[in-house]
């Protein structure tokens, strides 16, 4: 819809001119539309918005026909009937919808529109405000399109709008000056520039998917629940800690492939010897890989959104306990932890026995006789009350849930989602690949990597690391410090 009112605007002189135009037009329209889908998938390859480009191209095209056959597309006696005034009351206007979208940005744009106006106006000799192309076309909409729909309300979205203006303008001050009467008029073309350069920087400085709009709608989400005094929760799965050498709990290579599954769940769990100590090596592999790994980015950009106050309560359905040695502090192990072991008859919590008591041997508990156990919970296990009990208070209280690395295939998860949902709060997921559960009309998607989005967006946000360092999302934020490694290691030895 956007390029065929595009493509409207741009022939209201001619239309406004002869009216018997409009085969002309309608032809124009149709090309608009034909060329928008391989347009769309070319842009859609290199990651970039194809904004009205579709629209600009058929305008180049169409004033060069008329200028062939004699004609002049961009002038009309009647395009202005009321003359300065329209001019004056459509720019109201076009502030007006741009302070009622987003003020912070509206301001900022209205103030750097208005100081290339003036310089301009001084820099050329003319009257009034300058040429309209270059604060108007140019500049305006390419600081708007940073700062109030890519990134809104923060303060890289600030900074790139910036560079949105100002590469805006230079491209539009550069178009004057190429040779030849054949030159195209710039019309949007220099913002779209500007919009594709302050992308392109923004990505190099503080990570590719930072200007993504996905990522700025579940921004607002997690800030305006935070403003109503519900702040989100988050929801996190096994696709939050892959990026620290953790696989899929029920797909690692911990699982030995020559076992049945079932011989993991619950019910032979009590049943038989032998998958007792099935259950006992699987886990005792688990923990092994657990204790070479430390958080990622993923897990130190979640811990800063909560100490910002974004994020209330983590729920996490993995058992690394990476999110507490990030530094989230409200944390919710939905599933257990794998550093601890229980019992199955009593309240005994306990920490992990050396190889040489369990391997090949019954471990019983000393206060109830009962059967030990890793503290995971198992396939056919049901949750324990206490810990399910908080998860689903939490997401009573929750003005929002973040999903991240889930495709909520367990019912637990689903159901806490639901209850949030019921209950009035957003969604947004972050996930790669596809989500099994279902996602709700008003529900956010970002199809990418956790350890990819949840830096970018607590860059967005404007959020630190305990130590007061500004998360960063860049290339080299991905990775695991060694001191990260050392002290996550250091953690589970001391458990």
């Amino acid at each position: 819809g956007m390029n065929g009112a595009l493509v409207g605007l741009l022939w209201a002189a001619p239309l406004a001119g002869d009216i018997l135009l409009w085969p002309a037009f309608a032809a124009a329209l149709a090309l608009c539309f034909a060329i928008e889908s391989p347009l769309r998938l070319l842009f859609g390859r290199i990651n970039l918005p194809m904004a009205g480009t579709p629209a600009l191209l058929v305008a180049w095209l169409s004033s060069k026909i008329f200028e062939t056959l004699g004609f002049t597309f961009w002038s009309s006696d009647g395009l202005m009937p009321f003359g300065e005034a329209g001019a004056i009351l459509s720019v109201l206007l076009v502030a007006a919808a741009m302070v009622w979208t987003n003020r912070t940005a509206a301001l900022q744009t209205i103030v750097l529109a208005g100081a290339a106006a003036l310089a301009s106006g001084m820099i050329f000799g003319g009257p009034g405000l300058g040429p309209t192309g270059l604060w108007g076309f140019a500049l305006a909409p390419a600081v708007f399109a940073i700062a109030g729909t890519y990134m809104p309300d923060s303060r890289i979205g600030a900074l790139a709008g910036i560079v949105a203006g100002l590469a805006a303008a230079a491209a539009w001050g550069l178009w004057q000056i190429v040779p030849g009467p054949d030159t195209l008029q710039p019309l949007m073309a220099p913002c779209f520039i500007g919009l594709w350069s302050a992308i392109l920087a923004t990505r190099l400085v503080a990570g590719y998917h930072v200007a993504d709009p996905a990522l700025a709608a579940i921004a607002r989400m997690l800030s305006d629940a935070r403003s109503a005094g519900r702040p989100a929760i988050a929801l996190t799965g096994a696709g939050i800690s892959t990026a620290s050498g953790i696989p899929d709990y029920t797909t690692g290579d911990w699982m030995d492939p020559d076992i049945p599954v079932a011989n993991y769940g619950f019910r032979n769990f009590r049943k038989s010897s032998k998958c007792r100590e099935q259950y006992w090596e699987a886990c005792a592999r688990f923990r092994k890989i657990a204790a070479k790994a430390a958080p990622n980015a993923a897990h130190r950009a979640l811990a800063a959104l909560e100490r910002a106050g974004y994020i209330k309560t983590v729920l996490t359905q993995n058992v690394d306990e990476l999110h507490q040695a990030a530094g989230s502090a409200d944390v919710v192990d939905l599933h257990g932890t794998i550093t601890r072991i229980v019992c199955t008859e009593c309240d005994f919590n306990g920490p992990w026995p050396a190889v040489g008591e369990w391997r090949g041997r019954e471990l019983l508990c000393d206060e109830c006789g009962g059967l030990l156990k890793p503290a995971v919970i198992a396939m056919e296990e049901d949750l324990v009350t206490d810990v399910w009990g908080k998860a689903q208070m939490a997401a009573l209280r929750a003005g929002g849930v973040l999903v991240v690395g889930s495709r909520l295939t367990v019912s637990s998860a689903i159901m806490l989602l639901e209850l949030a949902r019921q209950n009035g709060a957003g969604v947004a997921l972050i996930n790669r690949g596809p989500v099994a559960g279902s996602a709700g009309p008003e529900d956010v998607v970002f199809d990418g990597l956790a350890e990819e989005a949840l830096p970018a967006l607590a860059a967005l946000l404007d959020c630190q690391t305990a130590d007061g360092v500004r998360i960063s999302s860049g290339p080299n934020a991905y990775g695991n410090s060694p001191s990260d490694l050392a002290a996550h290691q250091m953690n589970l030895k001391n458990t």
